[in-house]
């Protein structure tokens, strides 16, 4: 499950998703880690699409904190898969 870390409580946050928008998340992390898609494509594709509304693919693609978050999931998804094999 994506993780999203601690954010600052003064901080206003666009990062409440919903259940499908959180799936899609999933999807993301899991395409960027299994197929070491660039997020930006991935972002493109018709599960992604249809799950997440352009106004917010584009506020994800904008925040730094939620790109960062992406990167510590991924490295995470793939120490994990390293530690299996």
């Amino acid at each position: 499950m994506f993780r999203f870390g601690k954010r600052n409580k003064d901080k206003k946050s666009n990062l409440f998703l919903s259940v499908p928008e959180t799936r899609a998340i999933e999807y993301i992390v899991r395409e960027m880690t299994e197929s070491e898609r660039d997020l930006f494509d991935v972002m493109e594709d018709p599960f992604v699409r249809n799950r997440i509304v352009e106004e917010r693919r584009y506020a994800i693609k904008q925040d730094e904190e939620l790109l960062e978050a992406f990167e510590q999931e991924i490295d995470r998804v793939r120490i994990r898969l390293e530690e299996e094999q």
